[in-house]
């Protein structure tokens, strides 16, 4: 009876662990070294310096072999992973395995590290736990923040979308405004009475240097930043290639007073496809749980459980762990 009794204590104090510890861990860009320190509800911190050059050239390095499916390069991935892992992930191994959630505070410097490749031990970091990016220092826990969504802005190009995932959301936001890219002129990119998310499944890009660029819609170049700021929407979703890291439209969210949260891959991603099933599952489990964070992580977990071993490990990884969530 006594080892039941401990056995249920120990099970306990492990679930209140759970239950309300977060993990802070903020990336700079500081005197030619990568600063990452991290720590556990803000108590005792860790800090662990990487040398900035070769840091960025392993990043770089992982971003385009998946970003360009470098089949022939696999065991190059992995050695890099293992190699980054053991120095940036490595330190921080405990207090990652004990925490509720994970926040990266990241230097917009940084925007293209691709953490979500990493791994902790043997298993991917983006499965362990909900993991959400900030570039302000965010003090909350936002997957256990709540979001409701009524009625949204939803643009569809049928090359970026062509089995047509938007057309679900619209259902389950029947008075949500649903437009054609084809058809979409500036106009068409002011403000919208009343919405409360934006998703946008097109074609886009951003400098691999300075995280620039945007999204093409009919003959417009790229959807202005203002159309995300003026909106100021609760949540941002753009099914569209790097627009995880452009550094346009996430700053452009950063200057509203209102917080959002922002989704978007940050190499290029599948027109259909894994795309669409992340686009279902998220708004799906969005409706469920009404954490965006939550609702990204548990897309994550099923697609990953989806794609895993039926494909190349590689291309599972391209589908599975792209979409990066923000709260800005």
């Amino acid at each position: 009876m006594k080892k039941i009794i401990i056995v249920t204590l120990l099970l306990i104090s492990q679930k209140v662990v759970l239950a309300d510890d977060i993990f802070y861990w903020k990336w700079q860009l500081t005197n030619g070294q990568i600063k990452i320190t991290g720590s556990i509800n803000h108590q005792t911190e860790k800090t662990v310096y990487a040398e900035a050059t070769i840091t960025k050239k392993r990043f770089a390095l992982l971003y385009w072999i998946i970003d360009y499916i470098e089949y022939p390069k696999y065991k190059v991935f992995q050695k890099t992973v293992d190699t980054l892992s053991s120095l940036l992930v490595g330190p921080f191994s405990s207090d990652i395995s004990k925490c509720r959630s994970i926040i990266v505070d990241l230097d917009t410097s940084l925007l293209n590290f691709p953490i979500e490749f990493l791994k902790l031990k043997t298993e991917s970091i983006a499965l362990i736990r909900p993991m959400v990016f900030t570039i302000a220092g965010n003090q909350n826990d936002p997957a256990r923040e709540s979001v409701v969504l009524h009625k949204g802005c939803i643009i569809r190009d049928p090359t970026s979308d062509p089995e047509n995932a938007c057309i679900n959301i619209f259902h389950s936001y029947p008075g949500s405004e649903f437009k054609s890219a084809y058809k979409i002129t500036e106009k068409d990119l002011g403000l919208k009475t009343g919405i409360d998310f934006i998703l946008i499944s097109a074609h886009g890009d951003a400098d691999s240097i300075t995280f620039r660029g945007g999204i093409a819609l009919n003959k417009i170049d790229n959807v202005k930043p203002g159309f995300f700021k003026e909106n100021n929407s609760k949540v941002v979703y753009v099914d569209a290639c790097q627009q995880g890291i452009n550094w346009t439209y996430i700053s452009a969210l950063a200057e509203t007073k209102e917080p959002n949260f922002y989704l978007g891959p940050i190499i290029s991603n599948d027109s259909g496809e894994s795309s669409t099933k992340t686009i279902n599952w998220f708004f799906s489990f969005l409706k469920q749980t009404q954490s965006p964070v939550t609702s990204i992580w548990e897309t994550r977990k099923k697609l990953y459980r989806y794609y895993n071993k039926k494909i190349n490990a590689m291309d599972v990884i391209n589908k599975s762990f792209i979409f990066r969530i923000y709260k800005i």
